[in-house]
């Protein structure tokens, strides 16, 4: 809030961005399937979940790809885009959590664990 506000930016301004990112945030994290009509004139210019569900890959090479939330523009810039559609099958997790459950505990050290690095 301090940075917001030594910036000078308008309170409207950052609450509508806030607004509108969280809203595209739960759109690209959706299991949402779009007609293929509507994937050919949106992906060129936003980020939708088929899209967006590389990045949960399981695969290396899918999972550094489509970063992305709103617009594609800057994976698109800095080659990180990777053409996606709602009919191309994807398994997205982390396959080095194993079967045991996630635990709140066990979310919360795992970034700061040894192990297996993701393929």
């Amino acid at each position: 809030m301090a940075v917001i506000a030594a910036l000078g930016a308008p309170l409207m301004g950052v609450l509508l961005f806030e607004v509108l990112f969280g809203l595209f945030n739960i759109m690209v994290h959706a299991n949402l399937r779009l007609p293929a009509a509507w994937e050919n004139r949106l992906l060129p210019i936003v980020v939708l979940p088929c899209a967006h569900r590389l990045h949960h890959s399981v695969r290396r090479e899918e999972h550094e790809s489509n970063f992305g939330t709103v617009f594609s523009t800057w994976d698109r810039c800095f080659g990180t885009w990777r053409e996606a559609r709602s009919t191309d099958a994807v398994r997205t997790g982390l396959p080095r959590l194993g079967e045991q459950p996630l635990t709140l505990w066990r979310a919360f050290i795992l970034p700061f664990r040894r192990g297996p690095r993701p393929r």
